[in-house]
């Protein structure tokens, strides 16, 4: 392969070190109210929300080393020794509405049978006193119960009032702010709680991806010896998803799109932050003022990765996540402590990477003429599409893959005489099934990073406490242990033969499917 192995060498501080004195007391002053969150002695080092669902289940068999529910790589290969004591040494119990269910779960991953479970049959008032006791019981809550704005806005309450840490893989930014606005932020600083959402496929490789790439961009200016100012930073990420041209979504997450979609369009007239854009949830700075506040609609040629591109329909969810990140760890700043230039810019973008040009025009219909939510529930009904809780095979699992391709770029002035430098790098995130066997490992050590490497935390590390992307709460540390879980970050010197590869990587696997299973084998 043409990139080299390399883990990110500069921290989330290191990034950050270089603001100007008016921009770089964001991350503090946002945790400046913050108490000493304290949950040390609690029974559990975390307990899943919504284990029985399909992401949940492989979540479990992820914590139990159930090597045999994982297809799009092997789990025992893949993991360093030290990945699986750490999962075997965690105390953990799971939680839902249904007690056989959880219990035939735990049997299904072979999990202990000594395994506590949490039973809190509805999400309303009368229950809440389980809740908050569930709650109070453990380090941090893992939630994969979907649609999040129906099954988890209560578990984010208890947690932000009880100063317990919170992870998920909501793809439902509407809602994420909503609890914002509500409240919850203020509360969870106030507690020490950390509440990251965000925490899976969407939206690990962007946020976590932009951390790492603009890592790798510092390493060589300092490598040239760099030291003016930047007038201009730039991340594009190039994702490429092989689904095997099958759809490989779940029920439950095309209920909470179907749900995020009649939320938008129900506040589509509305100028508050209810509407979904690049900027959801950071302040509209000067900083970002070069950034568009449109998503991407068209499809285009990209000379970076010598392909077609269009619209990711993962964007939506993944631009606002990395946003955040950008605004709050400064990632426009100069490098320069002495340049207040406030015209510094930074901007971030996202796009699918699609094998033919037909591809990338299909991708551009489907985001100027999506499928009406009412279809969709029809859909679902008549079996056409999953229903919540079930998801893509085995036999279709085992083909998926993903690979986020991370251009970052920037101009500096050395010698501030108004003489330009460019420079430009890329770096990849790769992994097997992004939606589901992916975003199950990622959500659980987004958690078992804030439970075991606090002081490694940049979040935790500051006070901890508030809503938070990954990149500001875990930064590299999460880096290192998704390294550790078999997740490779790369730099990589040529973008388009790393998509090359990755087309043909993915070919070789359906091929070597279909020869396994026969000619007329269905994934």
């Amino acid at each position: 392969r043409s990139g080299q192995a390399t883990s990110a060498l500069y921290s989330t501080d290191d990034i950050t070190q270089k603001n100007t004195k008016n921009k770089h007391t964001r991350l503090k002053n946002m945790n400046s109210n913050n108490s000493n969150n304290n949950t040390q002695n609690r029974e559990f080092d975390l307990i899943i929300w919504g284990a029985t669902g399909f992401t949940g289940k492989l979540a479990c068999a992820y914590l139990s080393n159930d090597t045999s529910k994982f297809y799009s790589y092997n789990l025992q290969n893949v993991c360093t020794s030290q990945n699986k004591k750490d999962r075997r040494t965690i105390k953990w119990a799971v939680a839902g509405r249904s007690k056989s269910k959880l219990s035939s779960l735990l049997s299904s991953v072979s999990a202990p049978s000594s395994t506590p479970i949490f039973v809190i049959p509805s999400i309303d008032d009368a229950n809440k006193p389980l809740i908050d006791d569930m709650v109070s019981k453990t380090k941090c809550i893992v939630s994969l119960a979907g649609p999040f704005q129906l099954y988890s806005d209560s578990i984010v309450e208890s947690c932000c009032r009880l100063g317990t840490h919170y992870v998920d893989v909501t793809g439902e930014p509407l809602w994420v702010r909503r609890c914002v606005d509500r409240g919850y932020d203020e509360m969870a600083k106030r507690s020490g709680a950390c509440i990251v959402n965000f925490c899976g496929y969407d939206s690990i490789p962007s946020d976590i991806g932009c951390l790492f790439a603009l890592g790798e961009l510092e390493k060589m200016k300092e490598g040239e010896g760099g030291g003016g100012s930047t007038h201009h930073r730039k991340v594009t990420c190039y994702q490429c998803v092989f689904d095997g041209g099958k759809p490989s979504m779940s029920g439950g997450t095309l209920a909470s799109d179907v749900l995020t979609t009649n939320t938008t369009q129900s506040s589509s007239s509305s100028s508050s932050p209810t509407m979904i854009h690049p900027h959801l949830f950071s302040e509209n700075s000067s900083n970002n003022k070069n950034n568009s506040n449109q998503f991407q609609t068209k499809a285009w040629y990209s000379k970076d990765v010598k392909s077609w591109v269009g619209p990711f329909p993962m964007e939506k969810i993944n631009v606002p996540a990395t946003n955040r990140s950008a605004y709050f760890l400064n990632y426009a700043a100069s490098s320069s402590l002495n340049n207040s230039n406030s015209q510094n810019k930074f901007s971030y973008q996202e796009v699918a990477v699609a094998p033919t040009q037909k591809a990338a025009m299909k991708l551009e219909r489907l985001r100027t003429h999506p499928i009406p939510p009412s279809k969709m529930e029809q859909m679902i009904e008549q079996g056409r599409l999953p229903k919540p809780g079930q998801g893509p095979t085995p036999s279709h699992r085992s083909v998926l893959s993903f690979m986020a391709l991370l251009v970052a770029e920037e101009e500096e002035d050395p010698n501030n005489n108004h003489e330009t430098k460019e420079r430009k790098v890329c770096v990849a995130i790769k992994g097997g099934d992004p939606g589901y066997e992916e975003t199950s490992k990622m959500v659980i050590e987004s958690a078992l990073c804030l439970i075991l490497q606090p002081n490694s935390c940049p979040g935790l590390a500051k006070g901890g406490g508030g809503f938070q992307s990954s990149a500001m709460c875990m930064g590299r540390a999460l880096i290192t242990r998704l390294q550790h879980a078999g997740i490779q970050f790369l730099k990589v010197e040529d973008a388009k033969k790393e998509v090359d590869l990755f087309w043909s990587d993915g070919m070789k696997r359906m091929m070597e499917m279909k020869e396994k299973k026969g000619p007329r084998a269905k994934l």
